[in-house]
């Protein structure tokens, strides 16, 4: 049995202990003494148990004591050591048992590992950054071939709508020139026909010819409009800094040329200059304030009333893809009149290019139409407010600034 003298261990860069198979000190060496804080009268002698933490005690028990037992060795073992002031000390620890005589002796050789916890947080820390990254990287990988996939998409499309413009461009061109010239022509021989024969033609016939003169005036002046509305696609678009005041002005005065009216009362507040087809803005106010005009209360007797106002607001750039969001500035303008108002649940369908029961009286149905085409072609939207008697109203959503190609 040992006597607890570990001179000979010393020397040796690192503890040594060994306890018997009771699990009783032995012997200890001097560097560890050291380390945990105890004189070697405080520790020979006594259990072993006594030097560890309660987590390395149920180690100690459960897998380290049992596994000399078995095989008389145990390598790079962590156990926790409890120093004299109450403090952990991690040490790394290899044993081996030797029979001395009639009992065995346990000896173990430890190495302090203060800095173990640091570097496992470090390396715990650096995979889970490296986990991260791979993450990322796989993640970037998808997102790269989502945008080609979508890249190849709009490819797609763009050539489909370059083909569909090339095709519209050739029917606006067919309703521009190559319809119109038959329909002048028979405009005008039915006015020679009627101007020169006025003796000749009985008046049911004279009757006939009026209505075919008239008709033929419908129709040139529907296939205008329709080419009007065809080169809003086509036409390429010139923006510039626009101020809204000056547009509607002269859409006001467009209107009063046009329908030799000078009763236009228009009220606006302070209007914001935005980016805008100046061309295309002033169309957009003459045709709202032109339905004004021509849907006014009948009989005539008051003024045709009409209110703009405007605001600058946050809205999502962002019309058709659902959860997407781009908050930019935008002009929220309201339009109304004190007109009777629109037909109570026409609001989706008014902006739609439909037919009238009467042309002549209510107009062709493209004024609407123009009107949501101008305001797409400047990344806006238009709709009509809650319907409240009197009048009409239409709110407007404008971007201040258009986006960069």
């Amino acid at each position: 049995m040992m006597t607890g003298s570990t001179e000979s261990f010393d020397e040796i860069p690192g503890g040594y202990f060994c306890f018997s198979d009771e699990g009783i000190v032995q012997a200890i060496n001097r560097p560890l003494l050291e380390q945990i804080g105890y004189e070697p009268g405080e520790v020979v002698g006594r259990p072993l148990e006594a030097l560890l933490t309660i987590a390395s005690r149920i180690f100690f028990q459960t897998h380290l004591f049992p596994l000399l037992k078995l095989q008389a060795k145990a390598e790079e073992i962590f156990l926790t050591l409890r120093m004299k002031n109450g403090d952990s000390l991690p040490v790394l620890l290899n044993a081996a048992s030797t029979r001395r005589g009639e009992s065995v002796v346990h000896q173990c050789l430890c190495l302090p590992i203060r800095q173990r916890q640091k570097y496992e947080a470090e390396i715990l820390h650096a995979k889970h950054l490296a986990e991260q990254a791979l993450r990322e990287n796989s993640e970037l990988i998808e997102a790269k071939q989502a945008l080609e996939r979508h890249q190849q998409q709009l490819d797609e499309q763009l050539v489909e709508l370059q083909q569909k413009n090339q095709e519209l461009f050739q029917f606006g061109k067919l309703v521009t020139h190559d319809l119109q010239e038959p329909l002048r022509k028979i405009a005008l021989l039915a006015d020679l026909l009627q101007q020169q024969e006025p003796q000749g033609l009985t008046p049911t016939a004279d009757r006939y010819l009026g209505k075919i003169i008239q008709a033929s005036h419908a129709i040139r002046e529907l296939i205008r409009r329709l080419r009007d509305y065809l080169l809003l696609d086509v036409s390429p678009h010139r923006f510039s800094r626009v101020a809204l005041k000056d547009a509607i002005l002269k859409a006001q005065a467009l209107v009063g040329q046009h329908r030799q009216v000078s009763d236009i009362r228009l009220v606006t507040n302070e209007l914001p200059v935005i980016d805008a087809d100046l061309g295309q803005l002033v169309e957009l106010f003459r045709q709202l304030i032109d339905n004004s005009v021509q849907f006014r209360k009948q009989p005539v007797q008051s003024p045709v009333e009409i209110r703009i106002t405007a605001q600058l607001v946050e809205h999502n750039r962002f019309r058709s893809l659902p959860g997407k969001y781009n908050y930019t500035e935008f002009v929220r303008i309201q339009y109304e009149d004190n007109g009777p108002g629109l037909e109570t649940g026409i609001s989706e369908r008014v902006f739609q290019i439909h037919n009238r029961k009467n042309p002549g009286k209510d107009g062709l149905g493209f004024g609407l139409a123009i009107c949501k085409k101008i305001v797409a072609n400047h990344e806006g939207v238009i709709s009509v407010d809650a319907p409240r008697p009197p009048g009409a109203r239409f709110v407007i959503l404008l971007p201040v600034r258009q986006s960069q190609p």
